[in-house]
């Protein structure tokens, strides 16, 4: 008879320590806020969560920024290639004589 006392006052702790830890979480979701993204595919969802990061989190890590650098730099010559291919579908010259006579291949190599 004591053994089933015992466990049933240690079954009643446990179950306390359960409702407080249940109870410390329903207060600490109070807080959050959910937001939902719904767009299609390069709509800017991942824009909008970054800058979100940047203004509410004290922006990005020394590590995420080093991770980044490669992208963004890969980005931007892509974006510069494609501005000269368009550039040449489209017969626009280029502002300068000089840079007529690179034509953008420099650019266009650093992409390959």
């Amino acid at each position: 008879m004591g053994n089933c006392d015992s466990a049933t006052a240690e079954m009643g702790k446990r179950s306390r320590k359960i409702n407080a830890m249940i109870e410390h979480d329903k207060k600490a979701n109070e807080t959050v806020i959910k937001l939902l993204l719904l767009g299609a595919g390069e709509s800017g969802k991942s824009t909008i969560l970054k800058q979100m990061k940047i203004i509410h989190d004290n922006g990005f890590s020394q590590d995420e920024v080093q991770q980044k650098i490669s992208v963004v730099c890969a980005n931007t010559v892509q974006s510069i290639g494609a501005l000269i291919d368009g550039m040449r579908a489209l017969n626009i010259p280029f502002a300068s004589k000089q840079s007529a006579g690179r034509d953008g291949r420099g650019i266009k190599s650093l992409g390959s």
